[in-house]
């Protein structure tokens, strides 16, 4: 399967230390024959721009636009990879109980 990465958002979280950290968040693409599948990626930086974690989810969705929305989202509450997994699991989870939160 071909991998792409597509950068979608970004955002800043503070240590206890006061250093401002980045955060970046991608919609990844897998596309085979015949299927095409979305899944996310979040980045977390040092200030001086070192990658520190890194965490993605496969095959999430085959919606481009719901994984640009879950990224979009991930990114305001500035989601860190480390809780990645965790938060895709409780946005499904809430998904199976409305189809209103995410665009078709």
């Amino acid at each position: 399967m071909v991998q792409q990465n597509e950068w979608v958002a970004a955002a800043e979280i503070q240590t206890e230390s006061g250093e401002n950290w980045a955060l970046n968040y991608y919609v990844q693409e897998f596309s085979g024959e015949d299927e095409q599948f979305f899944g996310l990626r979040i980045d977390k930086s040092t200030p001086e721009g070192v990658l520190h974690e890194s965490e993605e989810t496969l095959a999430i969705t085959d919606s481009h636009a719901k994984a640009v929305a879950m990224a979009q989202f991930f990114a305001k509450g500035s989601v860190t990879p480390i809780v990645l997994l965790e938060m895709v699991d409780e946005w499904q989870s809430e998904l199976d109980c409305s189809s209103t939160l995410l665009p078709t």
